[in-house]
């Protein structure tokens, strides 16, 4: 998501729009999170890693992101698919 104007009004655009909606309708589990912006890609792929662990413990799970996904791969996840944009 990101942000444009003022914090008491901003204009959130986001990356993946429609993403969700079209998956979900296929009766797919989708988890969206948020990273920190500004931090290192190691410790934004730490906090994705944590955030997947914690919601889907010893599942096997399908990546779609625009970065990060190398970091995740060497994660204890077991990554059944990737897919970079």
């Amino acid at each position: 998501m990101i942000q444009f104007g003022p914090a008491m009004a901003p204009l959130q655009i986001s990356h993946w729009r429609g993403i969700k909606e079209v998956l979900q309708g296929n009766a797919v589990e989708v988890l969206i999170t948020r990273v920190p912006a500004t931090s290192s890609v190691h410790d934004r792929a730490k906090v994705l890693e944590e955030k997947i662990t914690e919601t889907y413990p010893g599942r096997e799970v399908h990546l779609i992101g625009h970065s990060m996904v190398s970091e995740i791969l060497a994660a204890p996840i077991c990554v059944f698919t990737q897919c970079t944009i």
